[in-house]
Formats: structure tokens, sequence, C-alpha cells
């Protein structure tokens, strides 16, 4: 009996012998003797964001304010210098438009007393514009009385007085007026377009910053397990990202 328990001591510790020298393995692998060093961290986990949420609110009456604002307040660099240099341009282009209709502007309103002898001082563009439709002051209400438009009768023909010297100079009258409107629209038109940059800055930086927040979502865990707690020791190292 004695002996017989003997030889199952001694096939147990033979058994627990050979088990100790084959080292248990799980997800990634380390040196067993490194179990003294690592068993007591038990689990470690990180959760590591990717960026700061930004403010659709802010960045839409940032851009609204000043075009590519926004788009900075995110962080969209070649976006915010891309509005911004479209916003310099156009400011740049209206007030260029701008002057130069006032200068031809003066221009045509300089040919206008040269030419026909108007008093142009305080008149509204009708004035104008009834100089270059009629040779003189007379034939003009003489048209409105045949039209019965008493309304807009010049009564006062000393004030609004016009006669032309030439229709040559009256056409040429005519070209200096229509090129100046035709300058004055495209600053009017360059206005618009401001207004447009300013709204599609605005509505382009909220969609940046629900892009910007979309990716702003996703995390990267880290899971860390030292030690199996059991015979041999072992790491487990996971790695998970979140969308």
């Amino acid at each position: 009996m004695k002996r017989f328990s003997f030889l199952i001591s001694l096939a147990i510790l033979v058994l627990a012998v050979d088990l100790a020298a084959q080292p248990t393995t799980y997800l990634g692998v380390i040196d067993p003797h490194l179990a003294v060093h690592l068993e007591p961290f038990a689990q470690q986990e990180v959760s590591v964001p990717l960026a700061v949420e930004k403010s659709r609110g802010k960045a839409f009456f940032l851009s609204l304010l000043l075009p590519g604002l926004g788009e900075r307040y995110v962080g969209a660099r070649l976006q915010s210098e891309l509005f911004m240099a479209a916003e310099a341009a156009l400011w740049l282009g209206y007030f260029g438009f701008s002057k130069n209709y006032d200068w031809r502007k003066s221009d045509y309103i300089a040919f206008a007393a040269a030419h026909a002898g108007a008093d142009v001082q305080g008149k509204e563009n009708a004035f104008f514009l009834n100089m270059e439709n009629f040779d003189n002051v007379h034939d003009y209400n003489a048209a409105k009385l045949r039209q019965r438009n008493l309304a807009v009768y010049y009564n006062n023909t000393d004030t609004y007085y016009w006669d032309w010297d030439t229709p040559e100079n009256q056409r040429r009258f005519s070209d200096l007026r229509v090129t100046a409107d035709r300058i004055n629209n495209r600053a009017t038109l360059t206005l618009g377009v401001i207004v447009a940059n300013h709204l599609i800055s605005a509505i382009d930086a909220m969609w940046t910053v629900h892009r910007h927040n979309q990716g702003n979502q996703a995390a990267t865990n880290w899971s860390i397990q030292l030690g199996d707690g059991h015979i041999n020791p072992a790491v487990r190292l996971s790695l998970s990202h979140s969308f």
C-alpha cells in the first residue's frame, strides 16, 4: 500500500514538472520568466479620442461674417484660404466696378453739359435718359402732351433745358451713358456674388463640422492583460477601433 501511494505521488510530481516545462500560450506570448515582473499589472484599458467636437452654429456664423473663417475654426485651412481669397477678389472687383462707374457717369454728365447746354446739377437718371431719347426739352414736352402724361411734363424748361448741338453728339452721349450703366450693373452683380459667397461658405463650414464630428466619434481602445493567474504567465493584447 505504501509502495502504491509512493508510485502515485511520484507520477503526479513527474506530470507537474512536465507541464511546468511547457508554457501556456494565449493571444500574444511572452517569456514565462517575465511573470514575476508582469503579474502586479492585472489589466489596463486606454481609450484615445481622435479630436474635440466643433460647433456647427459657431462655424456657420463665423463664415457668414467672413467667408473662410468657419472653415479655419474647424481646421480646414485649404477651404478657408480659398473662400477668403474669393472674398478679397470679389470686393476688389466690386470697388473697381463702382469707381469705374463713377468715372463714366462723370464723363457723360460733363458731355451733356458741353454739347446740349443742360443744367446737370442734381438731376436724376431719368433726366439723362430723356436727353438720350429726345433732341431737346421742347420735343420731350410735346411728346408727353400727346401721351397726356402730365406727371412727367417739365413745367420749368429753364431748369430742365437741353438742346443737342448735333445728332452725332447725342448718339455719343447715349453710348457713354449705356456703358456706364452696364458697368454699374456689373458692380451690382458682384455684390450679389459676395452675398452668395458668404452663404455658400457658411453652409460649407457646417458640413465640414459635420464631417469633422463624425470622424471624432471614432476611438481606439487598447486592452492589455498581463498574467493569467493560473500556471504560467502570458500577455493578452487586444486592439479595437470604433466608428
